[in-house]
């Protein structure tokens, strides 16, 4: 599937990219001015119910031959034909421009697809996956399930962050009422945790980039992967399954976290000092954040599971749904493990994906940390 990417949903790594280092703070904040715009337009499309269409009476509008006696309107064969285009993934923003200039009529019709939550799903995916991608917030592993839903979630929170950014700028943090600087949102929790499932479940014992984490898949202490539909649990009590997935994940996250620590040397290692280690802490204190967990050294599995409320798990359990692109599903976790007659392919991890390498000394399906030394002067 081809992302579609807007300018206007230029994310700020994107323009820093582009401007280099001639940006200014005024070239940022007016990036992000023309991101809250555009977003607060394709908000209105996504957010509106479908408007029936009306006939448009006495408007010149392009005619089919159909016989020497009949002419239909051009507007009846247009649902088929951007259900065609859609299907095909063949859409662009400059299709759908292009045809709603043609006439009165025409524009009626495409206002009625853009809002339409039934139409035009493969176009709506491929503007989330462009975003997505250019946000480098998580890989996109599964794109047949991205759609509008994903698309105005990951919209709205974009929208907020902006917003917040656009009033410290002009008012200083002190003068935002309700400011909460540790807010965590959706997008914070799962961007990026999937590409944490991801790596665990090549990184096991017995998945195909073993790097010496003992756990096997059955002791993970939680199960990577969504069924298609985002649920982590298909039957039993949603909330006590989303509950243990929690406690497991923290606790499968800081057994690794120890171990490479123990076992390597971070500082020297930039791979793991800046970006593995890191990522990993971070995702735990945003885990930490989104539930209000209150954490000190004691801390136990059950003290964890008392805190876990069932507003918050609710909450979690809404974002797998709504992002459930993301994540792997369990035949991609089940391939990624080895056995006699399978090597094992991994699943794409992302920004994970590319810091190990194999072990040539150990044998077929060892891995080790690339080395990327930290050079001091």
């Amino acid at each position: 599937m081809e992302p579609i990417r807007l300018r206007s949903l230029e994310s700020d790594f994107q323009a820093m990219q582009r401007l280099g280092p001639a940006m200014t703070m005024s070239d940022g904040c007016g990036i992000v001015g023309q991101r809250a715009q555009c977003i607060e337009q394709m908000h209105r499309l996504l957010q509106e119910e479908p408007i029936m269409h009306r006939a448009v009476q006495q408007v010149s509008e392009p005619l089919v031959h159909v016989s020497d006696s009949c002419f239909l309107p051009t507007s009846l064969f247009l649902p088929h034909a951007f259900a065609g285009a859609d299907k095909m993934g063949s859409l662009s923003p400059s299709d759908v421009y292009a045809c709603a200039l043609v006439c009165t009529s025409w524009a009626s019709w495409i206002r009625r697809f853009l809002r339409d939550p039934n139409a035009l799903k493969r176009f709506w995916g491929r503007v989330f996956l462009g975003y997505i991608e250019d946000s480098e917030i998580a890989r996109v592993l599964h794109p047949e399930l991205a759609d509008r839903d994903c698309l105005r979630t990951a919209l709205l929170e974009q929208a907020t962050r902006d917003r917040s950014v656009l009033e410290l700028s002009r008012s200083g943090i002190d003068a935002i009422e309700g400011f909460d600087e540790h807010q965590v949102l959706m997008m914070d929790m799962v961007g990026g945790l999937s590409d944490i499932w991801a790596f665990l479940a090549n990184s096991v014992d017995g998945g195909c980039r073993w790097h010496g984490f003992e756990r096997t898949l059955d002791e993970l202490g939680f199960r990577p992967y969504l069924a298609p539909s985002g649920h982590y649990s298909m039957a039993g009590n949603e909330e006590e399954e989303l509950r243990s997935l929690v406690v497991g994940m923290i606790d499968a996250i800081t057994h690794y976290v120890t171990l490479i620590e123990e076992d390597h040397d971070v500082e020297d290692n930039l791979l793991l000092g800046v970006m593995l280690v890191p990522t990993l802490r971070e995702k735990l204190r945003s885990i930490l954040r989104f539930f209000d967990v209150e954490v000190h050294e004691t801390l136990s599995p059950e003290q964890l599971r008392a805190q876990l409320i069932a507003e918050k798990l609710a909450k979690l359990a809404s974002a797998l749904r709504c992002f459930a692109c993301l994540f792997p599903q369990e035949a991609d976790v089940r391939a990624a493990q080895v056995d006699e007659y399978n090597e094992g392919t991994p699943v794409h991890a992302g920004r994970l994906n590319d810091i190990l390498e194999p072990d040539e000394l150990a044998g077929e399906s060892v891995y080790m940390f690339k080395v990327l030394q930290n050079v001091t002067s």
